[in-house]
């Protein structure tokens, strides 16, 4: 029975965990002595998974001696390589475990711009690019086409 008990927490999640509890007590009688014991594990698991779940990436702090909270260390490569590789600055700033506006606020100190990314293509460069991928992908859509851009180097 105790096998059954945890494979419907574990396959149920959380919210519906206690209606089982009840559902399995009022048809097993003997179950009802055991139900604190099932909600305490149950919590101290969720507990448990609360604390083990932020296992990502933090920035450092960098601690310079001054007043006032610590900045993250944020370098210039990485928000770089992130930018290069198509990242939002909301993703960026999940990634880095910082806020939004630490992204930018770094982007700004390092003189970096989404703009900056973006290539320098005429209208007629585009529309002959265009007409590359759609001659070889009729029915493709926009991410298809820029991704078939990207990986002819264009």
């Amino acid at each position: 029975m105790s096998v059954k008990i945890w494979q419907i927490i574990w396959l149920s999640g959380w919210k519906s965990l206690y209606g089982h509890i009840l559902r399995l007590t009022a048809s097993h009688p003997n179950l009802r002595e055991v139900e604190p014991l099932i909600c305490e594990a149950a919590r101290n698991l969720r507990a448990f998974e609360r604390l083990s779940c932020n296992d990502g990436y933090e920035s450092p702090l960098d601690y310079s001696g001054r007043v006032g909270r610590p900045r993250f260390e944020v370098s210039r490569a990485q928000l770089e390589y992130l930018l290069q590789n198509g990242f939002f600055g909301t993703q960026i700033a999940q990634i880095l475990a910082i806020s939004l506006s630490t992204v930018r606020r770094r982007m700004r100190e390092f003189d970096l711009s989404v703009k900056a990314l973006y290539s320098t293509f005429s209208e007629e460069e585009l529309d002959n690019v265009l007409q590359n991928v759609l001659r070889d992908f009729s029915n493709c859509g926009y991410r298809r086409a820029l991704g078939e851009h990207k990986s002819r180097g264009q």
